[in-house]
Formats: C-alpha cells, sequence, structure tokens
C-alpha cells in the first residue's frame, strides 16, 4: 500500500457554505486557543521550551469546554470534567479540533525546533480557510463514486463533487482536508491508501536521461532542446495583482490619515501612514481596526486574481513534470536553494544592499515559476513512474561551456551563450541544461561506482 493525496472540487450550497466557514473559524479557534497555553506553558519552564507532549493535556482540557460545567464523561483513561467554555462546539465534527493542536499546531512545533521555521504565531481571520475532518467524521462509505457524492457529519446533507480517482473503491481513506480559495471555490483533498498495483505506473519504453534547467525568462529548458515558455496570461495577471497592491496602500494611507487629521492627539506626530502604526493613540488605532467596504472590495479581488494565478502556476509545474516522468527515466535537475536566493538584499542601516530593487524584481521573478513545486512534484512522479530525480550542484552552470567546459561569466550575454574559448553558440538556456546533465550522469556514474 502507498500514501498519496487526490484533490477535487465540492460545491456546497449555502448552508453548507456557512458550515464549512464555522467549521474553518472553529479550527482558528481551537489552535488559537491551544497555541495560548503553549506559550503559557513554555514561559514557566525553565529551559523556555515547550514540551511537545503536553498538546495531548491541552487537547482534553479544550474537548472538555465542549460539556457543561462539572459534567463527567467517560473516557477510556480518565473521566472528562466539562468546564463549559464553548458548549456550542459539540455541533462541529470533534476531528477538526483534534487535528488542529495534536496535528498542525504539534508540526508546527516540530519544525520550530528543528530550525527549519519559526515559532508558532496565532491565526488571524484573514488566514486561508480550511478545515481537516478523520475517517471517523467522514468515512469511506460516507463517498459514493457512482452519484459523485459526500454526505457531511452532523446532518449537512449531501455535497457534490468534480471526480473521484479510479481505484477509489480499493482505496482506505485515511483523511479528508477542505480548503477555501480566494474567488469562494472550495476543495477536498483525500489522502488515501491505495494499492501498490494501482500507484505505481509503468510509461513503457522512455528516454534515458535529460538535464532541466529552470529559468526565468523561458520556464524550462530540456538538455534535448526543447524549451518550454511560462502562459502569457501569468504577466498579466501579475500585473493586475501589483495594480491592486497599489489601490489597497494607496487606499489605506488615505484613510488612515483622514482619521489622524481629525486627532489633535495624532496630528503633530508626523504619522505618514499604516507603517506608523506605533504612533497612534488608542482612539486612533480603533478607528482604524476594521475595513472599509472598498477595501474589502479590493482585498476580494486581490484574492480572486492571486487565486487564478496560482491555479495556472499549479497546471503549469503539473504538465511538465508529467511530461518529463512520462518521456525519461532519468531526470537532471539543479538543486536549487530557494529560500537562500530570494532572501532580501536590502540589508540593514550600517551595510545597506546594493541594486535592492533589480534583486527584489528578480526574487518576485524567480517565485512566480515555483521552482521548489516542480521539484516537489517530480519527486513523487519519479517515484510512482520508477524513474530517477538527481539533482546536481548549480554553480557555474549557465557560465560553462558545454562543448570544452570553460567558464567565463562573459560567455553568457542574455539569452545567447557565445563562448569565448572555442567559439561555440548555443540558447544559453538549453547550453545550462547540457551541463545539468553531464554533472548528473557523473553524480549517478560515482554512486553506482560507490
Amino acid at each position: 500500500m502507498a500514501l498519496t493525496a487526490f484533490q477535487t472540487r465540492v460545491f456546497p450550497n449555502n448552508k453548507q457554505k456557512s458550515a464549512f466557514l464555522s467549521w474553518a473559524g472553529f479550527r482558528r479557534k481551537a489552535f488559537n486557543w491551544a497555541l495560548e497555553r503553549c506559550n503559557a506553558i513554555k514561559a514557566e519552564a525553565e529551559n523556555r521550551k515547550f514540551p511537545l507532549k503536553a498538546l495531548g493535556e491541552i487537547d482534553k482540557a479544550f474537548n472538555a469546554g465542549k460539556y457543561p460545567v462539572n459534567f463527567e464523561k467517560k473516557t477510556r483513561s480518565l473521566p472528562l470534567i466539562g468546564t463549559g467554555l464553548h458548549e456550542w462546539a459539540r455541533e462541529i465534527p470533534a476531528s477538526i479540533g483534534q487535528a488542529a493542536i495534536k496535528r498542525d499546531l504539534k508540526e508546527s512545533w516540530k519544525r520550530f525546533f528543528a530550525g527549519l521555521s519559526r515559532p508558532p504565531k496565532f491565526q488571524g481571520r484573514n488566514r486561508k480557510k480550511t478545515f481537516y475532518l478523520s475517517n471517523g467524521d467522514l468515512k469511506h462509505e460516507h463517498i459514493s463514486r457512482a452519484d459523485l457524492q459526500l454526505r457531511l457529519p452532523k446532518g449537512h446533507g449531501f455535497v457534490r463533487l468534480g471526480d473521484l480517482p479510479k481505484n477509489f473503491e480499493q482505496s482506505k481513506l485515511e483523511g479528508s482536508t477542505f480548503s477555501c480559495c480566494g474567488d469562494d471555490r472550495w476543495y477536498v483533498s483525500f489522502t488515501l491508501d491505495v494499492p501498490d498495483d494501482d500507484y505505481y505506473v509503468d510509461h513503457g519504453k522512455r528516454k534515458p536521461v535529460v538535464g532541466v534547467d529552470i529559468g526565468i525568462t523561458r520556464y524550462a529548458a530540456l538538455s534535448n532542446g526543447e524549451i518550454f515558455l511560462a502562459p502569457e496570461k501569468m504577466k498579466t495577471l501579475n500585473k493586475r495583482i501589483e495594480a491592486l497592491q497599489r489601490q489597497i496602500s494607496k487606499n489605506d494611507r488615505r484613510r488612515v490619515l483622514a482619521v489622524v487629521y481629525k486627532c489633535d492627539r495624532c496630528r503633530g506626530k508626523g504619522i505618514n501612514g499604516r507603517s506608523d502604526s506605533k504612533k497612534f493613540c488608542q482612539e486612533c488605532r480603533d478607528k482604524l481596526k476594521g475595513l472599509s467596504a472598498k477595501m474589502r472590495k479590493l482585498l476580494a479581488s486581490k484574492r480572486r486574481t492571486s487565486d487564478k494565478l496560482n491555479r495556472i502556476r499549479e497546471n503549469m509545474t503539473h504538465q511538465l513534470s508529467t511530461y518529463l516522468t512520462k518521456n525519461f527515466e532519468q531526470i537532471c535537475i539543479e538543486d536549487l536553494q530557494v529560500k537562500r536566493m530570494t532572501e532580501s538584499g536590502a540589508g540593514d542601516v550600517e551595510q545597506p544592499g546594493k541594486d535592492v530593487k533589480r534583486k527584489a524584481l528578480r526574487n518576485r521573478l524567480m517565485l512566480n515559476v515555483a521552482p521548489y513545486k516542480l521539484r516537489t512534484q517530480m519527486d513523487y512522479k519519479t517515484d510512482k513512474s520508477g524513474g530517477f530525480l538527481v539533482p546536481v550542484p548549480p554553480h557555474f552552470t549557465s557560465q560553462e561551456c558545454s562543448e570544452c567546459g570553460y567558464v567565463d561569466e562573459a560567455n553568457r550575454k542574455s539569452g545567447l551563450f557565445h563562448c569565448l574559448q572555442c567559439g561555440h553558440t548555443e540558447n544559453a538556456d538549453v547550453n545550462a541544461a547540457k551541463n545539468i546533465q553531464e554533472r548528473g550522469c557523473g553524480l549517478s556514474l560515482s554512486e553506482q561506482g560507490s
């Protein structure tokens, strides 16, 4: 058996949408409630470190709030004594709060202790709306492949599905994650344990090896000369998002200045916008808490545009990764450290950065093609198809000549590569892809020899 996921669209009615939103809000409440207690335990600990085993007791305390005060509920271990903090939560599937505390929050602490992220922080209302249902609340028999329907827990009726995988009947449902995108579309992702015969695929005879260079001007170039371009629609959507962000900033600044101008205490403080929020008096801070109707419309428009861009990017990476795994056995790519590459170049007051605007633009363009997303997709697709993914060091792949091996920064001028030593001329991205392929084959041979 192999663990995989399948995402499809769900089409809830208005009442079901309201239930989904309340369930997502409850998940956020459970996460924040537990995080508040985690921080309190961490502050009292001698080494200022939060013990992960305490999440079990925090989850029990949260569940106790669903029952009336002094109500005794029998459990496998000690009885649960109700506190009555949120009795209304009994109308919500229990696995939502449990997953928020014992899965999401626990994973956040683990990543922090491993040095992979910052400590968990409280989640606001504008966060992506999502919740998780275990196979206890949403069982396999609640999903019908014949009717493409899903029966929701707590008596919320049936909701129509977009599609289901062919091997759904033979698979074991481990859990389901519901999420809302920017344009009010709801999706569900089923975590399935499928048989090996259905998981692994055989694409037949394929070409032995290929090198792939991910770029900004051209999305991807292969060592055999093929070039993949990003959809032109992405440029239009990026410009639309930038224009909306300017409108949002302008509208917010105008609102801040209008409130500050009428306040006698804040008028002379030199406030120029939201960035000076530390100078606000309490009265101005209260007035600027909410969002205006125009701001809500602008933010909704930005979310819809960003969601459309994300769907195009997702489709673009899936098409390329599927094409590569179907046609090549060994795929060589650059081992890019995307996080380090796209760090801010602004520096600090003592050592300010150089050419910051150009670096910031390059960072945005690099993140726009989602190299890490492509890498993760090819990881599991090569595993399913029996292929190999070989990450190679990216140093000087764009400056090295694929014919003679001469390395010089002046070899590459714009999109054309011209070797100053042997005179070899070629598309710069294709030349880099050939170097990546050669390095990948060298790494494969060294591994076989060892």
